[in-house]
C-alpha cells in the first residue's frame, strides 16, 4: 500500500546499510518508482509508477550542505557507511559536509545517484539485490 505510514514502517525496519536492499524491495512491491532524499530539508519525496507523490515529512532537522563538493572524501564516507562504521544520520551529515545536496534512489534502475547543489552527479552506485551481495568497492 502506497502510504506515508507504509514508508515509516518499512524505513523503521532498516537498521543499517545491509538492510537497504530489503527496503528497496518493499518500495518496489508497493509501486514506488523512485524517491529523492533532500539533506537540507531532512525529508524524502516518493513517486509511484502512476505519478502519485508522497512525502513522509521531516525525518531529522535539516542539515546545511557545503557549497563545494568533495567527491573523494564523500567516497571515503560512503565506504565507511557501507562497512557500518556509523549510523544513517552521521552519514547524512558527512554527505552534507562533502557537498551532497540530495540523492535519488531509482527503484526501477536499482541505483542511487548523489548530486551537489549545482545538480551535478557526484557518484552513482548500484543497489545490491540482497544484503549478502558484494559491498561497495571504491578505487581510491
Amino acid at each position: 500500500m502506497f502510504s506515508t505510514e507504509g514508508f515509516r514502517i518499512a524505513k523503521a525496519k532498516v537498521k543499517d546499510r545491509a538492510g537497504f536492499p530489503g527496503y528497496v524491495a518493499h518500495l518496489k512491491e508497493i509501486g514506488i518508482s523512485y524517491y529523492e532524499n533532500f539533506l537540507e530539508y531532512g525529508e524524502a519525496h516518493y513517486f509511484s509508477k502512476n505519478g502519485f507523490k508522497s512525502s513522509i515529512g521531516k525525518r531529522y532537522v535539516g542539515i546545511k550542505v557545503a557549497d563545494t563538493s568533495d567527491s573523494k572524501q564523500f567516497l571515503i564516507h560512503l565506504k565507511e557507511f557501507d562497512e557500518a562504521k556509523f549510523d544513517y544520520l552521521t552519514f547524512c551529515n558527512h554527505c552534507a559536509n562533502c557537498g551532497v545536496e540530495k540523492w535519488i534512489v531509482s527503484i526501477e534502475d536499482m541505483t542511487i545517484t548523489y548530486y551537489n547543489k549545482a545538480g551535478e552527479v557526484i557518484y552513482k552506485e548500484n543497489i545490491p539485490a540482497t544484503p549478502d551481495s558484494k559491498k561497495l568497492e571504491l578505487d581510491m
